[in-house]
């Protein structure tokens, strides 16, 4: 193409009706990017709502911000990194739930420098490129494209003069023949066919041939930079010794014999450093370039004959650029090459992002995981501390995204000591008492004593009942009392009189391990029977109405570290990190926690409105939503809850207080 622009001929049709909307971008390179091309991007959406019809200018805008943003990168890099950019913005489309335009939509996205077409596709077949030449018409993605990933693989290829490229919807030009040539009756026959569809998006680009070569060095002959009087032996008539082709060979010996001669001094320690901050100062390279080009241009009186000198000025200044430019690229080459290791990593993080957009939840993780250890045995090599930065900041913000893990900020709420007797608090409760003032409620599972802090009041107080037999679990009983689970009996605690009533104890050698309960009734885990005891209050006085499991089942029972009810359902989670859901008695399902990390470890269960189902991993410090079915949607971090050992939520699950040794941190549940 050198120096020719390629003939763009755009054909748009978008209907005021339809389930299609098509979209074409053309990006020229701004002035002294030359080098990069030009931008493409063609985009049909089908079946996607209005609202997703901004997706293609928003990864368009995307791109041409990113390819264009230096102009010192080659044009493959900095492809690349806007095919990566593009990426990121599907990613936060999909996030914020736009995803109408998932499955069915195609985007192609491809470049045209001088000489060659770098092209990547994501989504569907639908859109294409294919490229005729010399009467032979061949699809450039071919077989190697599957058509159902994000921007992550590159085709690229040599493209001539006098190449047709075909960028858009297949049927657009099925009708072009192989005999076709003339472009006035190509465009004729595209723009028939464009008009039988809804909406319709085509691009046609002509490669030009390219313009007649010019002598390089006919502008020098004729020019006033030549020397005229120098001395008697430039006076040289000899009309072979001075003719083009020798001449041609006398400049680029010269210049490659000073360009050697630079790149031996360049492996000198200290011309390195000159070159480094002359590279860093441009005002330096422009500087000597004015001097090297105003001793070019002195006026000489000498016949045109004496080309040599000319030569030799010429060859010294640009040699010295060059040179220098040459030794500042074999400084930087050891870094900017990329280690295999390195680009298996990318890979895997790059086929990550690919699958979790296409909704492989489970091949993303795992593509993940398998990245998260090769980036493990890469911190124990000697590798770049930018590039280790920058393959973790990648791999992290992807499981971000996979996980949907949100940094959250906790509020330090009440730090418990002071106590006048030995009390480790282990589970903690919020309730709200009838005159609506909230109230988080400590047990300590050795002794026998509950601690009370008033949020409105922010202030505390002890109430013991006994110092021996801990408490597992503080209940609703009504709107009045609580149930306090204890390891010989239920106690029941009066909210209003702010102390122990009576008690009731177990008759069957209940080993009690955890209670959940709402107004009416609460139900008793044992795990020693493998059941369910259902504790009532019926006119202030406790009774036990019997066993609720259909069925005992001591291997459920004796795994639950925690439980929850909401009114119909006992949810037990287990262990083994299952949740076990019985209803009216009866195993109705056990649901397995998904898309969660490898080393994800339930401590403790409640239910927010919906129902979801609301994890603390204590380890990590997350607190984790999932839906009922059990898939993980929202993953909540912070540093300062890990080892944290129980948790309670608001009535609408926005809000957690979460215990962390003798600490209680608030945390927002967006």
């Amino acid at each position: 193409m050198a120096g020719q622009k390629p003939i763009v001929k755009e054909f748009l049709l978008n209907g005021a009706e339809g389930d299609i909307f098509c979209d074409l971008f053309t990006f020229e390179a701004p002035s002294g990017m030359e080098r990069l091309g030009t931008l493409f991007v063609v985009a049909e959406l089908k079946g996607a709502p209005k609202i997703a019809w901004g997706v293609p200018n928003l990864i368009t805008s995307a791109m041409r911000r990113t390819y264009f943003e230096k102009a010192d990168r080659r044009p493959a890099q900095a492809f690349t990194m806007a095919l990566k950019e593009a990426n990121n913005v599907l990613m936060h489309e999909i996030s914020s739930g736009n995803e109408g335009w998932l499955g069915t939509s195609s985007f192609v996205a491809f470049i045209l420098t001088e000489q060659s077409i770098l092209a990547s596709r994501a989504g569907s077949k639908a859109v294409g490129i294919w490229l005729m030449r010399n009467t032979v018409r061949s699809d450039i993605f071919n077989a190697d494209s599957k058509g159902i990933a994000p921007f992550s693989s590159l085709v690229s290829g040599k493209i001539e003069t006098n190449d047709i490229l075909f960028a858009g919807t297949s049927n657009s030009f099925s009708t072009i023949g192989n005999d076709m040539h003339d472009l006035d009756e190509i465009y004729r026959v595209v723009q028939k066919k464009l008009t039988d569809r809804s909406a319709s998006g085509a691009l046609i680009i002509n490669i030009p041939a390219k313009e007649p070569a010019v002598n390089p060095f006919a502008p020098l002959v004729n020019s006033k930079l030549i020397p005229t009087n120098l001395n008697p032996a430039t006076k040289i008539s000899n009309s072979v010794l001075f003719t083009g082709k020798l001449t041609k060979w006398f400049s680029l010996l010269i210049v490659s014999k000073i360009q050697t001669l630079f790149e031996g001094i360049s492996n000198i320690s200290i011309f390195r450093k000159i070159v480094i901050n002359i590279n860093r100062n441009p005002r330096v390279l422009k500087y000597i370039y004015k001097i090297v080009r105003s001793g070019i241009n002195l006026r000489w009186t000498a016949p045109p004959k004496s080309i040599v000198v000319g030569m030799l000025l010429i060859a010294l200044g640009f040699g010295l650029i060059k040179t220098a430019t040459y030794a500042v690229n074999l400084i930087k080459q050891e870094d900017s090459k990329p280690s295999p290791a390195v680009l298996e990593i990318e890979k895997k993080i790059d086929g990550a992002r690919t699958a979790l957009i296409y909704g492989d939840k489970k091949q993303a993780a795992q593509l993940l995981g398998e990245a998260q250890e090769n980036i493990k045995l890469l911190e124990q090599q000697k590798i770049s501390a930018s590039v280790l930065g920058t393959l973790s900041s990648s791999w992290l913000e992807m499981n971000n995204q996979l996980f949907a893990i949100k940094n959250v900020v906790s509020e330090n709420v009440l730090i418990l000591k002071g106590f006048p007797i030995p009390f480790n608090p282990k589970k903690i409760y919020l309730s709200v008492k009838a005159d609506g003032n909230s109230v988080l409620t400590f047990s300590d599972n050795e002794v026998g004593a509950l601690y009370r802090f008033f949020l409105q009041d922010k202030k505390g107080s002890i109430v013991l009942r006994s110092k021996k037999g801990g408490f597992v679990s503080v209940l609703r009983a009504d709107k009045s009392n609580l149930y306090v689970a204890g390891r010989d009996g239920v106690t029941l605690y009066n909210e209003e009189a702010e102390t122990f009533a009576s008690t009731l104890p177990y008759e069957n050698k209940e080993d009690i391990i955890f209670g959940v309960g709402l107004d009416k009734f609460s139900l008793l885990g044992d795990a020693q029977n493998g059941q369910l005891w259902k504790i009532a209050l019926e006119k202030e006085v406790l009774k036990n109405t019997g066993t609720w499991l259909k069925k005992a089942d001591k291997a459920t029972v004796g795994k639950v570290t925690d439980a929850a009810w909401d009114g119909k359902s006992v949810w037990m989670l287990r262990n083994d990190g299952i949740i076990s859901r019985y209803t009216n008695g009866v195993r109705s399902e056990n649901i397995t926690l998904t898309n969660t990390e490898k080393d994800f470890h339930a401590d403790s269960l409640e239910l927010a409105p919906g129902p979801y189902l609301i994890v603390l991993d204590g380890k990590a410090g997350k607190i984790i939503r999932f839906t009922a079915k059990g898939v993980s949607e929202t993953q909540y971090i912070n540093k300062d809850i890990m080892g944290a050992t129980d948790f309670t939520l608001s009535a609408d699950g926005k809000v957690a207080y979460v215990l962390v040794n003798n600490l209680v941190q608030k945390i927002i549940l967006e």
